[in-house]
């Protein structure tokens, strides 16, 4: 779907005056493959550089990051999606350089670990928040137009990356 907008959840004020619509909430990107729908939130933050975690997007970007894609998990507009099985992905993209990296990564996509909220049980994909560092040269080489190769590793990190969080979850670490 060309309209990113469908997938920004809206709200609106019910006033005795009339009805006032407010701005939607508006994630940075919506990919979206045939197994999947992945928000992303592209931050500019420097864990890929200090691998501080106060340099770690806060509760505020990560609340969010589960509302958007509880809006599509929940909204009678994506039903087919769900029916389709489409699995609902969410991640936040934080830069790093391949080749200065101090976190021991060595692929373009490196995942972090995860972010979840305690007013979720974290049991759906969705609302485990996939931090995955992405190489800076690689994103601004493929930035001008759409790579499926690309979107279909991004795609598969951020999968593998939620596997990979679970399983050590399970196990207790």
């Amino acid at each position: 779907m060309s309209n990113k907008g469908y997938y920004f959840p809206k709200t609106n004020w019910k006033l005795r005056v009339g009805d006032r619509d407010n701005a939607a909430l508006e994630p940075d990107t919506i990919m979206i493959t045939d197994e999947s729908i992945a928000i992303l939130d592209a931050k500019y933050y420097k864990y890929g550089v200090t691998g501080r975690v106060s340099d770690l997007p806060r509760s505020t970007s990560i609340n969010k990051q589960i509302t958007y894609a509880e809006y599509i998990a929940e909204n009678s507009k994506f039903l087919k999606d769900r029916k389709n099985n489409k699995q609902i992905l969410n991640a936040f993209l934080l830069p790093f350089n391949l080749y200065d990296n101090r976190l021991g990564g060595n692929e373009n996509y490196y995942s972090i670990g995860e972010a979840v909220a305690d007013w979720k049980q974290a049991d759906k994909d969705y609302e485990r928040v996939q931090g995955i560092l992405i190489d800076v040269k690689k994103l601004m080489a493929n930035s001008t137009k759409p790579n499926r190769q690309e979107i279909k590793k991004l795609s598969d990190a951020i999968k593998d990356s939620l596997i990979r969080n679970k399983k050590m979850q399970k196990s207790g670490n």
